[in-house]
């Protein structure tokens, strides 16, 4: 384990939350449309950027040269220091990552959360903590010095802010889903659908900080920049933002609609930054690069329409999909490109197109590739040039650059570094490279994949019984 822990979390917080937005062509189909763009955006949400189980069947395709597939090896990971037993067995468990350690949290049958910190260089048997949370326990991330634990709830969703050292509840926030929240590195924003009212609040005291109207019922979204710093919470939470620019970009804002205006919101005090008179959301909506993408049917087929919230762009549509193909998922793909995932009505023929946003209508396509499945999220690509999209038939690894298809399967994958992202394989782990899609065996995972988290040299895994760290060899 180098040396420079905090350096090594600095360079996990690459992976993104993108969140869609919509162009003035969107006014007219927005009333329609509420309910969808609500369910598509909470869909996306809930996928955990390391989720995924299963068996991962690597098979490249796509333009680039196909690479050898990796051979089996019954290698075992070393094991980082014993086994740190629950007590009990845990019905869930989740590790949130800190700068030095890891919180492990875990539900017994009885529905008690306790959780524990550990080292990560050296883990080792930990006290632990009762809690005084409720209620299903879906995902946990540390935010501003507090431990916030996410849980589904019976009037749907329901986040604490813990102290880490006692487990004490410094505050709590519900919200219908966690669609309804936006976490920054510091500040905590929560929507209340029902009245439309949106609270930014301080991460480590609770303290509310503003609060703002919005109409009720629409998304809340968050600004994305080319090439952000983002980190995945785990379970349904959403990824953690980056707080704003320096150079005031709308960059990590918050967009919301009101009263047929979308107003760009800095998350620290609710200033309003920028607003687009009479236009709405559509089915699935992406605010990036200082842009609002949205994608909402005209016409009978679904439209890719963009609105620049400053400079002398005027909104225009971007792309259309064709008669009866549907758009389901959109992420900013770095400057001037936007990645857009679409399919048949039944989910069939789903693909992967990346646009260029800076052409004229026409020749705004870069490459398009298929998908194994309707994909409900992209994520946020990697700085060494792979995007990955998860899907309802399996998750695919693409080459940013040229659009290769580099693999496809079901699994786990979880981001190593910039330039490579790991997949636990039916308890193989490998390692592709990015962008030529290379493959190592890097040895097998002694336990289900499951659940574990992904920091540059090792695998933290909360299982059943006992949360267990492997080393993942660097090359």
């Amino acid at each position: 384990m180098p040396a420079d822990l905090d350096t090594i979390f600095d360079r996990l917080r690459a992976e993104a939350d993108a969140v869609p937005l919509n162009p003035p062509t969107a006014a007219r189909r927005r009333g329609t449309k509420r309910t969808q763009a609500r369910a598509t955006i909470a869909t996306a949400l809930a996928v955990c950027l390391v989720g995924g189980g299963g068996a991962w069947l690597l098979k490249p395709d796509g333009p680039a040269k196909p690479a050898p597939a990796a051979p089996a090896t019954a290698r075992a990971l070393p094991e980082i220091g014993t086994p740190i037993g629950y007590g009990g067995k845990a019905v869930a468990a989740v590790s949130a990552i800190a700068t030095a350690g890891a919180y492990t949290l875990w539900q017994a049958e009885d529905g008690t959360i306790r959780f524990f910190e550990t080292r990560l260089d050296r883990p080792a048997a930990a006290t632990s903590r009762v809690t005084p949370v409720r209620g299903d326990l879906d995902g946990a991330v540390v935010l501003g010095g507090s431990l916030v634990v996410g849980v589904r709830v019976t009037t749907g969703y329901r986040v604490y802010g813990l102290d880490p050292a006692k487990g004490t509840t410094r505050w709590t926030v519900d919200v219908a889903s966690p669609a309804d929240l936006v976490l920054f590195e510091k500040v905590v924003i929560a929507r209340d659908e029902r009245t439309g009212r949106v609270t930014g609040i301080d991460a480590n005291t609770g303290k509310t900080s503003w609060t703002a109207p919005t109409d009720p019922g629409t998304p809340l979204l968050s600004m994305s920049a080319p090439e952000p710093p983002a980190r995945a919470g785990s379970g349904s939470l959403p990824l953690i933002q980056p707080r704003i620019t320096d150079r005031g970009d709308p960059a990590g804002s918050i967009v919301t609609l009101a009263g047929n205006s979308i107003v760009v919101r800095l998350p620290d005090t609710g200033k309003q930054q920028y607003t687009l008179p009479s236009t709405g959301f559509g089915v699935v909506n992406l605010a990036h690069d200082g842009r609002l993408f949205t994608a909402a049917t005209v016409a009978g087929q679904d439209e890719v329409a963009m609105t620049p919230f400053t400079g002398p762009d005027a909104a225009r549509v971007l792309h259309a999909f064709g008669p009866g193909r549907i758009v389901t998922a959109m992420v900013g793909c770095g400057t001037g490109r936007v990645c857009v995932a679409d399919a048949e009505p039944t989910g069939a023929d789903a693909r992967v197109t990346m646009l260029d946003y800076t052409v004229v209508y026409g020749r705004e396509t870069v490459w398009s590739q298929p998908a194994p499945g309707k994909v409900t999220q992209l994520q946020r690509p990697l700085l060494g040039g792979g995007l990955i999209a998860v899907t309802d038939g399996g998750t695919a690894v693409y080459g940013l650059a040229k659009g290769a298809l580099l693999a496809t399967g079901h699994g786990q994958v979880a981001r190593q570094d910039d330039r490579k992202v790991v997949v636990v394989v039916n308890g193989q782990v490998t390692q592709i490279r990015i962008p030529g899609g290379e493959r190592e065996v890097l040895g097998r995972l002694p336990v289900p994949g499951n659940g574990c988290v992904v920091v540059p040299d090792r695998l933290i895994c909360p299982g059943t019984e006992a949360l267990r760290m492997f080393r993942i060899p660097m090359g």
